[in-house]
């Protein structure tokens, strides 16, 4: 939607409120994935914004991204610039992502 917020389908029960944080901006391209862990079930929502902005919920990874995909083990994405360059980053740090922690160095 317009605002962020995001709604998943379900054939028996229509259009349902995703449970999970809104993106920051509208995304045309999203990719879901559900993760479980021994506690319980998280989704998982990349969005691509027409900024070229790659958000995860209501993170935002990079600001100049131009292709993305997710699978079970690892976003990758596209960084636009002279020099492109391909990027990794595991779903299970994305779980647990703090950004506002510092860094361990």
């Amino acid at each position: 939607l317009d605002n962020g917020s995001l709604l998943e389908y379900n054939y028996l029960e229509g259009l349902q409120p995703l449970d999970t944080e809104p993106l920051l901006e509208a995304c045309p391209w999203i990719a879901f994935l559900n993760v479980s862990s021994q506690v319980e079930t998280r989704p998982v929502v990349i969005g691509l914004s027409r900024r070229s902005r790659l958000y995860f919920g209501d993170h935002l990874v990079s600001s100049s991204v131009s292709s993305f995909i997710l699978t079970k083990q690892f976003l990758c994405y596209v960084l636009l610039g002279s020099r492109s360059q391909l990027r990794f980053i595991a779903v299970k740090f994305l779980i647990e992502w703090d950004p506002f922690a510092g860094s361990d160095d």
